[in-house]
């Protein structure tokens, strides 16, 4: 009875021991399968890159594609050629017209005679001479330093002509036409700014006029607009403050002033120009007062007190 019951016994662990090891081999095979095919997955795998960048546009937008100027933040330069047209074609009519090569109609079209313009342009800035608005050519007319001279006509001078008049250097004129007259309003403008006397609107002058007419808007909309209620006998009792670029008939009054104490050697015309604005900062000086060149209060008290 005895013997039966240990070949059982024996059989039993064989079985055991027979499964154990072939769980055991199974799990080596997987793990070795795994393996290669970990081997084989690749990030340069275009698959991998479409999942990687699909995820990527869910987590955080979109991504800007490799080359993109507009995503990498260069601008980018749109070019022309003859048959083209545009308010980008129109832009470099004018800019070529004000370089005195472009003679023809600022209307946005390229035609023969811009192309002309164009020609001539990279020719004498040693460019390639194509006749076309590539990028070279477009950043070398962009660093070009446009100035406004007397022949000129356009809507951009008619924007300085109207600055000139309300600043009192220009009356009678023809718009949009730089002719004589405003090149003698220029000049008397950059004299009284003491400024190079060219007589063009250069854009160091015309940046002047620009914080000019700032300044007179902004004197105007302070009720500082010079028409005999700013002086202190009136019936606020109180004294505008004038500066640099300002125009009025008390300026006129107190230029005279200043000219009566031999501190300014000019004509009390009402513009407050450079000179006067050195005559007011010595005048300042001499009589303790804040020195900032500007007929602030307590300067325009003590010269009333010295008017003859």
């Amino acid at each position: 009875m005895k013997q039966p019951l240990k070949i059982f016994r024996n059989l039993f662990l064989y079985c055991i021991l027979f499964l154990f090891l072939f769980s055991l081999s199974s799990s080596f095979a997987a793990e070795e399968a795994m393996g290669r095919s970990v081997k084989n997955v690749s990030l340069s795998n275009e698959t991998m890159k479409r999942v990687f960048y699909e995820q990527s546009v869910i987590e955080g937008g979109q991504l800007a594609e490799e080359g993109d100027p507009e995503a990498e933040g260069e601008e980018e330069i749109i070019e022309y050629e003859i048959g083209d047209s545009g308010e980008g074609v129109q832009e470099y009519q004018k800019i070529l017209y004000y370089l005195d090569y472009y003679t023809g109609p600022k209307d946005g079209n390229f035609q023969e005679s811009l192309e002309q313009a164009v020609l001539d342009y990279q020719a004498a800035e040693g460019l390639e001479q194509n006749g076309k608005l590539d990028t070279p050519t477009i950043e070398a007319i962009r660093l070009e330093a446009v100035i406004y001279r007397e022949g000129h006509e356009g809507e951009e001078i008619a924007t300085y002509q109207k600055i000139l008049e309300e600043l009192g250097y220009l009356t009678a004129y023809e718009e949009e036409v730089y002719d004589l007259r405003v090149s003698e309003a220029v000049r008397s403008y950059q004299e009284e700014q003491q400024m190079d006397i060219t007589g063009t609107l250069d854009e160091a002058t015309r940046q002047m006029l620009e914080q000019s007419s700032g300044q007179d808007a902004e004197s105007e909309s302070n009720g500082e607009s010079g028409d005999g209620d700013n002086e202190n006998n009136g019936d606020n009792g109180t004294i505008t403050t004038y500066r640099l670029g300002d125009s009025a008939d008390e300026v006129a009054r107190y230029q005279q002033i200043l000219i009566d104490l031999g501190y300014l050697d000019d004509v009390a015309d009402g513009h407050y120009g450079g000179r006067t604005a050195d005559a007011v900062l010595s005048f300042q000086y001499d009589y303790g007062l804040e020195g900032n060149g500007e007929i602030t209060p307590q300067t325009a008290q003590t010269l009333l007190e010295e008017e003859k």
